[in-house]
């Protein structure tokens, strides 16, 4: 759980994570970066297609680094039974043992309970998962909810990882108004 300056604990809003999550992701992609200018909320609200290609034409198991069987249809980010579509723009590549591990927790929820960091979890995911979540929550009217905690833990430790001008950038993306205070 992130802290105020004042030293008052907060609890983080999807809005803060998601936005921390789509500035980590743009960072860690080729060439990415530079990241002051940014608008976060351009880059949470584009499309998925790009990614999604690059995640398919890659076949592979997000999870293990496994092969996909050919007739695989890999898994949804955001599970079916918690309001996901069975859209592409949904596709996670997951191989069966791990897609059913996931079942249909939280991918970011799901991935820290299993010991990962964020940084082992493709790039493309990362953003991907973001976007759909973002969407989700946004029409769901629930961006200013407060975040699962192993999510935050998750991208709390990603962003110790930054150099310390990055992750005084991350921590204060989205303003006052992602703060919750506890």
């Amino acid at each position: 759980m992130q802290e105020k300056n004042d030293g008052q604990s907060m609890k983080l809003s999807h809005r803060r994570v998601l936005l921390q999550l789509a500035a980590i992701s743009v960072w860690r992609m080729p060439g990415g970066s530079g990241f002051v200018s940014k608008n976060w909320y351009q880059v949470l609200f584009s499309d998925n297609r790009r990614v999604i290609i690059r995640l398919i034409r890659s076949w592979t198991c997000c999870c293990c680094g496994e092969r996909l069987p050919e007739n695989s249809t890999g898994d949804h980010i955001l599970a079916r039974a918690n309001g996901g579509t069975d859209s592409l723009s949904n596709f996670l590549p997951l191989c069966p043992p791990c897609n059913s591990s996931k079942g249909s927790k939280d991918l970011l929820v799901w991935w820290r309970s299993a010991g990962r960091k964020l940084n082992s979890l493709s790039v493309d995911v990362i953003c991907a998962y973001a976007r759909i979540r973002f969407k989700f929550l946004h029409d769901a009217k629930l961006l200013d909810e407060p975040a699962d905690p192993l999510a935050v833990a998750l991208v709390d430790e990603a962003i110790q990882c930054l150099p310390q001008a990055k992750q005084t950038l991350i921590l204060n993306i989205g303003g006052p108004k992602a703060d919750l205070k506890v």
